[in-house]
């Protein structure tokens, strides 16, 4: 039977997962730790490799959450109607983004929060994706820029502005391009979300991990973020 370390609740009050299937694989019985309804899930995807995948990382989400709340083993997994994930009935809430094999999870006792990762090695040429990720008010600064450094800070603006979707549970309702950040600082800010400027709360953290840039996005400026791994859940 699968042994899970509760996890104190001190001064920390937001959990960063990182993992891989690999690992997932080594440390749980994928099988027994996602139910029917992840498997009935699991099915809206063609290709078998991928529909493996994404049940690795449920049954490791169930696990993660299963540290932090007291829940039966089969506790539900629901989405809003604009896909955000949530468990009816408690508190917590928690993000989850995916590069290939590699997984991130985010999760909060009580705030709003968003996780992305994106691979940084990929081919992408900026000039056709800045109208679709950089607001009116960024492409003035941008501009300004050299290309290296625009290649630098990319992929930090694209995860912390989709981590903010996530955080507000609108997806792409929410344009890239509806979300302004202060770019010229080294500690990343959030000046305004669609027509809104009130975004001083919101808290945004850079990760870099080998051939991946990651970003974290609360409401709320009171957070201690940890950084963990499976092996820090099972026991």
């Amino acid at each position: 039977m699968l042994r899970l370390r509760k996890l104190p609740i001190v001064v920390t009050n937001i959990w960063v997962y990182r993992t891989c299937e690999e690992e997932i694989v080594n440390l749980l019985d994928v099988g027994r730790s996602v139910t029917q309804s992840d498997i009935v899930s699991s099915e809206r995807f063609n290709f078998e490799h991928l529909k493996v995948r994404w049940l690795r990382f449920r049954a490791a989400l169930r696990v993660i959450i299963l540290s932090h709340v007291d829940l039966e083993p089969e506790f539900l997994i629901a989405a809003s109607s604009m896909g955000k994930p949530y468990v009816e009935g408690v508190s917590i809430e928690f993000s989850v983004a995916h590069c290939e094999d590699q997984v991130m999870f985010a999760v909060s006792e009580h705030d709003s929060i968003g996780v992305d990762c994106e691979k940084v090695d990929r081919v992408i040429d900026v000039k056709e994706v800045e109208n679709v990720v950089l607001s009116s008010e960024e492409k003035e600064i941008w501009t300004t820029l050299s290309l290296t450094s625009q290649k630098q800070l990319f992929f930090k603006v694209w995860t912390r502005k989709e981590a903010i979707q996530k955080a507000l549970g609108l997806g792409m309702f929410l344009p890239l391009s509806e979300i302004t950040l202060e770019l010229r600082e080294a500690y990343p800010r959030v000046l305004k979300i669609g027509s809104s400027t009130d975004c001083a709360t919101w808290t945004l953290k850079d990760f870099s991990f080998p051939g991946m840039a990651g970003a974290l996005a609360v409401n709320s400026l009171s957070t201690q973020v940890e950084m963990l791994s499976l092996h820090n859940v099972v026991g």
